[in-house]
């Protein structure tokens, strides 16, 4: 598999607009979040579609660029650090993001929303994983 820039590219659009999306709700409070369920479900389907377009920007930067497939999101964020494609400490920083994708994704009646509220705080990281991404591929595209 040759690595698709633009699917690269249109993950990483992904990650700023959902973040955008989950920031026009802030300020936000955990009760606001338990008594409003629209509020709820746009700030999950939010997190949601972020950590699945990195994951999945990740996944494919792992199988084009560098032929490496992994078994389960949360190898991504290391993998893609230990091959320079991202910081090491970006890479700590996304550690507990996997399992907050699959409870967002397979346990949502069951979500704890003081993690969902807490994983508000913790959006940087998550554009932290786009900036090195997105100086990774300047980076390539100057040595092609």
């Amino acid at each position: 598999m040759t690595i698709k820039i633009e699917v690269v590219r249109r993950k990483l659009l992904e990650i700023p607009q959902a973040v955008a999306r989950i920031q026009s709700w802030q300020p936000l409070t955990v009760e606001r979040l338990e008594q409003d369920l629209m509020v709820q479900w746009a700030v999950e389907r939010g997190l949601q579609i972020a950590a699945e377009s990195l994951f999945d920007a990740g996944a494919h930067i792992l199988a084009g660029e560098f032929r490496e497939a992994v078994d389960e999101y949360r190898e991504i964020p290391p993998r893609l650090a230990a091959l320079g494609v991202i910081a090491p400490e970006t890479a700590r920083r996304l550690a507990g993001l996997a399992g907050f994708r699959t409870a967002l994704v397979h346990d949502y009646a069951k979500v704890d929303l003081r993690k969902v509220h807490a994983g508000l705080g913790r959006l940087d990281d998550i554009e932290a994983f786009v900036a090195d991404i997105e100086r990774w591929l300047e980076v390539r595209g100057r040595s092609v």
